[in-house]
């Protein structure tokens, strides 16, 4: 906002700069149960409405729910049954609409209700951090410049895909241990902000 006197608008001094952003942005989803990381999709640029984001789950969390149902590696989380799931997302109008409520009624999958306004203690937000931290480190070692071709954007997917290959299985597992920690700091700040 700036403030001028008449007759003044074209004065430099009450003028506000706009430039281009050099930022690129790119759209993931990505899940995970206990100490196993699912599958990451790099999404097409632009947003995401229902249809794209029904393609997203079937492909990404159907697919990771059938793997977790018939695991049978020791060192994994194992699921007995569906019922056993409660799928945990955001209050995005593309994930809470009659189209998506109605698709994730069919395929069973329960999904966690969470309050309005409410702290977001997703516990998948901070694994984005990490996913960012270790994309930059890749990112600046392959010493790459920064460009939205279809091209770079193909790359830096499968940079993207292989850094979330890497996350510790450790590092997913204490995140969902820090669960209890996380409400009940949540509940102390009166529904404030916390730490986390």
């Amino acid at each position: 906002m700036v403030f001028r006197r008449p007759g003044e608008a074209m004065d430099a001094d009450c003028l506000c700069l706009s430039f281009k952003s050099q930022r690129v942005n790119i759209m993931i989803w990505g899940c995970f149960a206990w100490n196993r990381l699912g599958p990451l999709i790099v999404c097409e640029s632009g947003g995401i409405g229902s249809e794209e984001y029904i393609e997203i789950l079937s492909e990404g969390l159907l697919s990771f729910v059938d793997d977790l149902l018939g695991s049978e590696e020791e060192t994994v989380v194992r699921v007995r049954q569906l019922s056993d799931i409660t799928f945990m997302q955001d209050d995005a109008s593309c994930h809470r609409n009659a189209e998506m409520t109605s698709f994730l009624a069919e395929e069973e999958i329960k999904v966690m209700s969470w309050p309005a306004q409410s702290p977001d203690l997703n516990p998948i937000e901070n694994l984005w951090h990490i996913l960012k931290v270790k994309f930059h480190e890749c990112f600046t070692d392959i010493h790459c410049s920064l460009s939205k071709s279809q091209s770079a954007m193909e790359k830096y997917g499968d940079i993207l895909r292989e850094v979330w290959g890497e996350i510790n299985r450790d590092v997913v597992g204490n995140l969902v241990r820090s669960m209890p920690g996380r409400v009940q700091a949540v509940i102390e700040a009166n529904g404030g902000a916390t730490c986390y």
